[in-house]
């Protein structure tokens, strides 16, 4: 049946005619029959009552068909939208597709590479910190189509993981760690390096990656998680639908948008069970993402919901030892000076880190404490002579708790 235009059987003036009508009309159609048995479903025991002072059996089925007709009636009016927006999909043609993710690419690449200069996440002085794959229990899935081999190798070469993440049977990635760990830059610098790989002459095929934050997500609101990644593109790139049609939907359902979900763990607990079921459950394996979450949470949201994301590989980032951290301070041009050079060298030492350079080794063992001390010491010059008393009032509640006053550093 053509659901652009339908037949029906209306009363006019000169009796019972036929006519036709379109997508809207019957949208506020299906609304108005979800609307009457609603209220038939509220009226009728309101009804009963009021006239026999008890409503009875009669009026608790009428209630109950009150109910059945507006579940219908909405029902329908979803069944409807779904049916017009695939037909509006069907309309956009493959020149068009192509135009609109060339745009796409165009406009992710120019937005990223400034958000990333403005972070400070495209300069040389990379931290390396080492991406493996887990080795924890209920975080990944396990099944022959989600095979991880490229991941098995640990490397801090965004590069390496990029092409690793390209090579996977079913292109689907979680980046787990603690907070600092360095979970949304790995994010940006993948992104930026896969944006990278598309570059050249050849005719672009691979997925473009569009970070999206699903802080803002719920199930409620968009129950369908596609149309979510449609509407996510649409709102933050309007400048691909002046091509015409609906072009965002028709990139997400075609496999070339790679959404870049950042912050899980910034949903209410039961948000992130629902949002890793909606994934697995109503996501096709042909639409590549990637999606960053705090370890304790990815775990909680596993063990309570479904599961984990079905098919995707789990990376985790390497504690950084005093030593990488040193070793990365040392590439500041203006980390010469003596106290500079007895700090790293306290950093570097065999023997188990004690007192202050302890503090400063506890500090500096995420990328976020290593990031920190960079900007606000090595960038600067900055002598670190001071550093042990900032550092002492600034962080005190977290050393308390860490131990790592009385402890060595290992």
């Amino acid at each position: 049946m053509d659901y652009a235009m339908r037949t029906v059987l209306v009363a006019g003036p000169y009796g019972c005619q036929h006519r036709k009508m379109g997508r809207p009309e019957w949208r506020r159609f299906y609304y108005l029959i979800a609307l009457l048995g609603l209220v038939l479903a509220v009226v009728s025991p309101l009804w009963g009552a009021l006239s026999q002072g008890d409503p009875d059996a009669s009026s608790g089925l009428v209630t109950l068909l009150g109910f059945v007709i507006a579940a219908m009636g909405f029902g329908e009016v979803l069944m409807t939208k779904r049916r017009e927006i695939a037909a509006n999909a069907e309309s956009v043609t493959d020149e068009d597709v192509a135009k609109a993710r060339s745009q796409l690419h165009g406009a992710v690449q120019r937005r990223w590479t400034t958000e990333a200069r403005i972070r400070d996440q495209d300069r040389d002085y990379s931290m390396p910190v080492v991406w493996r794959l887990t080795t924890r229990d209920h975080t990944m899935y396990h099944a022959p189509l989600s095979d991880p081999g490229p991941f098995r190798d640990p490397t801090h070469d965004v590069e390496q993981l990029a092409s690793r993440f390209m090579e996977l049977s079913v292109r689907r990635l979680v980046i787990i760690g603690g907070p600092g760990a360095g979970k949304t830059t790995l994010s940006v610098r993948l992104l930026l390096e896969l944006l990278k790989e598309r570059s050249g002459d050849e005719p672009v095929r691979d997925p473009v990656p569009v970070p999206m934050s699903v802080s803002g997500w719920s199930v409620k609101a968009h129950p369908e998680i596609d149309l979510w990644f449609a509407s996510e593109l649409r709102r933050t790139f309007p400048q691909v639908l002046a091509i015409g049609g609906p072009m965002a939907s028709r990139l997400v359902s075609d496999g070339h948008v790679l959404p870049v979900l950042d912050g899980l763990d910034e949903l209410p607990p039961p948000a992130r069970a629902s949002l890793i079921q909606q994934l697995t459950e109503r996501l096709s394996l042909e639409i590549p993402l990637v999606l960053t979450c705090r370890t304790a949470e990815y775990e909680q949201a596993a063990l309570t919901g479904t599961g984990v994301l079905a098919s995707a590989a789990v990376v985790e980032p390497e504690p950084l030892t005093p030593t990488e951290a040193a070793a990365h301070l040392r590439r500041f041009p203006r980390t010469t000076s003596r106290s500079w050079q007895e700090l790293l060298s306290g950093l570097e030492a065999a023997e188990p880190q004690t007192g202050p350079i302890a503090v400063i080794a506890e500090t500096v063992a995420t990328p976020l404490g290593l990031w920190l001390l960079s900007t606000t010491y090595a960038v600067k010059g900055t002598s670190p002579l001071g550093l042990i008393t900032d550092l002492a009032v600034v962080m005190s509640w977290g050393l308390t708790s860490c131990g790592c006053r009385s402890r060595p550093v290992t």
